[in-house]
């Protein structure tokens, strides 16, 4: 299977976090306030017909942090199938290139704890204590300065 990363739709996005992240919720709270937002990009790796890795990045400071420049990703998934194959390592190298060229060095999310081994392993700290998001379960913040040596 090919692993090569491109830009995708908003759109694109939705199947995979409504399987992997919401399941039990309509797909229409797939769509997240700044899909599409021209600040905002959507990286996918796509199978044979569906995409199987994804992840969104916004430009969105998070108020404990002073960076000038803040991405908040949002949505990643992988295939359950496919999880532990490098799907994720490599969109998330993709997005730190991409975030490089735009100047923007430091990005953060709210990982659910079942996902920290690995933003663990792709360089991601914790921040903050475990807090519950509503019908989704436990997180922490997590964050990463880039460094321009990726």
């Amino acid at each position: 299977m090919k692993t090569q990363v491109e830009i995708i739709h908003p759109e694109d996005t939705y199947d995979l976090r409504h399987r992997v992240l919401r399941p039990h919720q309509p797909i229409a709270d797939c769509q997240y306030p700044g899909d599409f937002t021209g600040t905002t990009f959507h990286l996918g790796i796509k199978g044979s017909e569906t995409f199987v890795c994804i992840g969104s990045f916004f430009l969105e400071k998070h108020m404990d942090f002073q960076d000038d420049t803040q991405i908040r990703l949002r949505g990643m998934a992988t295939d359950p199938l496919l999880k532990g194959k490098g799907f994720g390592r490599t969109l998330i190298q993709a997005a730190e290139e991409i975030l490089l060229q735009r100047s923007a060095p430091f990005i953060w999310c709210y990982a659910r704890e079942k996902a920290f081994d690995f933003y663990t392993k792709v360089g991601f700290k914790f921040h903050g204590p475990f807090f519950e998001l509503p019908g989704i379960g436990r997180h922490k913040v997590m964050f990463k300065h880039l460094k321009n040596s990726i």
